[in-house]
């Protein structure tokens, strides 16, 4: 297997991230609803059963800082 990747290289000064940050924050956005709607699709189309967030192992350090989509206010 073989793969490419082209690209354009940007200096990550504060002019190009200010840019950037609708394109980043879109990109983002379209990912999270993306997994959202695979895992509607396992979760009420195909019956897969739902599996609980195992503890986590003893010395191991919880993030504090929430995930993106837990900041929306989503019915579901």
């Amino acid at each position: 297997m073989a793969s490419r990747f082209v690209g354009n290289l940007t200096s990550l000064t504060t002019g190009n991230l200010l840019k950037l940050f609708p394109m980043i924050s879109v990109a983002v956005l379209i990912t999270e609803f993306r997994i959202l709607r695979q895992a509607y699709k396992l979760f009420f189309k195909r019956k897969t059963p739902f599996y609980e967030k195992p503890d986590s192992l003893k010395g191991t350090i919880t993030s504090p800082s929430k995930g993106y989509m837990s900041r929306l206010k989503i019915p579901f």
